[in-house]
Order: C-alpha cells, then structure tokens, then sequence
C-alpha cells in the first residue's frame, strides 16, 4: 500500500503505519503456565518470568463426578504438529506453541457434571484454547464457554493437532448456545478451538467453562484448555513510540 506522504501531515502518516503495521502478522500471546503447588480443585496460573495472572477453580456438581487425582496436568502444544496457522505467536518462541493443562473428572453414578472458573485481572485481551472433548460409543463431552462477567467469547477458529497424542476430530461451536461440542460420527479426541475475549472489564473479570455432560466410561474425559494473555510487538510499541514523538515535535513548532 502507497500513501501520497506530501498529502498526508507527518504525525497522521506515522499513526497510519503505526496501526499498519500493528495489524499485520499473528498475534503474539503470552501462553499462561500451570504453577505448581495447586490442588484438583484450586490452582493458579502464571504468566512469563512467573508471574502471577490468573487462578482456577473446578466445582464438581454433587453426585456428579469426583475430581482426579493428578489433574490438572501441564500439557504443551509443540508448534509443528497443527494443522494450519494458529494465527497466536508464543511471547518466548515466537512459534505455534501453545501452553496448555488438562482437567479430568471421574464420573460418578453416571456422566459428571461441573464448571471451572479462572479469574483474571481486568484490562487484559485473553485468547483461549479448548479441545480434546471426547466422543465415543457410549458418549460425548460436551463443554459450553461462556463468561460470568468482562466481556463476550469471540469464536476464532478450530485446528486439529497431530502430536503425541492426536486431537483431530470434527469440533463445532454454536454461537447462539455458547456450546463446543464434538460432531456426531467422530469419535475420539476433538481438534483444538480458539477463542478471544476483552480487554476484560469489571472488577473481578471472570472466564467459565461449564461441562454439563461429560464422558461417562471408565475414568471419565480429560478436557484440554490454554489460557494466555494478548502482548504488543516489539515493533508495534517503537512504531507507537515514534508516531507519539512526532505528535509532540509537530506540537512544539
């Protein structure tokens, strides 16, 4: 794209390219990393160089499930095995590497039913990665994304991921249920979805995942999820930098 720069004043042109070049390439996501020293049922997440950014809940519906022991389990999505562009860069790797954790409950009389619920500080862009919902013979996972409060999960997109352990089935999201659900006639491990939400508002933004019905055989379903936080370039923050030096030179003639 060409712009005739002897029309356009110099802080405006810098501006432009400022929001140019921010727009361009992948987006850049600071994957949040599973701490340790958390329980089945309470943990926390941290963001790069260990920061705290965000703690977990998981609330087991009563009768409806027992929380496993074990889980969450920290689990990585190595880039190399997608099936296409995520579109997210990793803060550290600058690749598809996607920090990740699995939550598993065990049925209990039947499917188990239970929430996991993060709270997050506010004024954060948050991308989500879900999947591994497991459909079978004898039942499904199915798991609906929505949020108590800060804002609305926008759907992206959903990949299959083809690593040690392979997560490829058909995957689809319902906007108007706010539902992720394995498709019928695919059986197995799910592909991944991406999601976005914020920057969180509020004063206790929070994100929940309610399984309703999961899988009801043998040790129950293990759901992966990835949580991380949206970070400007490098380049977009010099570029902003210089745009707002501009505007200050340009004020001072």
């Amino acid at each position: 794209m060409k712009f005739p720069v002897s029309g356009i004043p110099t802080f405006t042109l810098a501006l432009v390219l400022v929001c140019a070049t921010a727009s361009r390439g992948a987006t850049v996501v600071d994957w949040f990393d599973l701490a340790a020293g958390g329980s089945s049922t309470s943990f926390s997440l941290t963001a790069d160089g260990g920061l705290p950014a965000a703690t977990g809940a998981l609330a087991i519906q009563s009768g409806k499930g027992i929380s496993f022991p074990g889980f969450p389990s920290a689990r990585t999505f190595n880039s190399g095995f997608w099936s296409g562009d995520t579109g997210f860069r990793d803060s550290l790797t600058g690749t598809d590497r996607v920090a990740a954790f699995d939550i598993r409950v065990a049925p209990q009389g039947g499917a188990a039913a239970y929430s996991l619920t993060f709270s997050i500080p506010a004024g954060r862009e948050i991308v989500i990665a879900v999947g591994g919902l497991y459909r079978g013979p004898s039942g499904a996972t199915q798991s609906i994304v929505a949020t108590s409060s800060g804002g609305v999960v926008s759907f992206v997109q959903t990949l299959a991921w083809n690593g040690s352990d392979v997560f490829d089935q058909e995957i689809e999201w319902n906007a108007a249920t706010a539902t992720l659900a394995t498709t019928l006639g695919s059986d197995g491990d799910s592909g991944i979805a991406f999601f976005r939400i914020g920057p969180l508002a509020g004063a206790n933004p929070s994100l929940t995942f309610t399984v309703p019905m999961g899988y009801a055989a043998g040790t129950g379903d293990s759901i992966s999820i990835g949580l991380g936080a949206v970070v400007p370039e490098p380049s977009a923050l010099t570029l902003a930098g210089l745009g707002a030096a501009l505007v200050l030179a340009r004020r001072r003639r």
